[in-house]
């Protein structure tokens, strides 16, 4: 009896060609899921950005009900979180400024938002945009506020 136990023990487990299979097997799995996968990892950048551009939006509009006027390209985002030092001042500047964080968040392209006011295709207010997964300016990745 324990000859035969020791057989089967020695018996068990994976042969090399049984591995080599399910290795091939899951490779072909994750070859087919990987592009879906990272093209939602793409899309999903896309919407933060988005999302990260309508709140920049909502503190620059709280900054020129306050101020009278949108930051200047000279004064940039930085006037959300510390009162301008150079061009136009604003006597009703909040104090507490006009980003919960502190600071200027950069895409999540690891890029910084680009601001210009008054704005090529805005020019009553401000262009607000990403230059997206590319890294390059004007190109059909960028995400905008026009």
């Amino acid at each position: 009896m324990k000859k035969h136990a020791l057989l089967r023990s020695s018996q068990s487990g994976f042969s090399f060609l049984e591995l080599l299979a399910a290795l091939t097997i899951l490779a072909i799995v994750v070859g087919i899921a990987a592009p879906a996968i990272f093209k939602n990892i793409a899309k999903g950048k896309t919407e933060a950005a988005k999302v990260e551009i309508a709140s920049l939006e909502q503190a620059l509009n709280s900054f020129n009900l306050d101020c009278g006027f949108f930051p200047s390209t000279e004064q940039g985002l930085d006037a959300l979180i510390h009162p301008p030092t150079v061009g136009r001042p604003c006597k009703n500047y909040d104090a507490e400024g006009y980003l919960k964080k502190k600071s200027i968040p950069e895409d999540p392209f690891k890029q910084n938002y680009v601001y210009v006011s008054p704005g090529k295709h805005n020019p009553s207010s401000y262009d607000l945009y990403s230059i997206g997964s590319d890294n390059l300016d004007a190109t059909e990745d960028d995400i905008t506020n026009w």
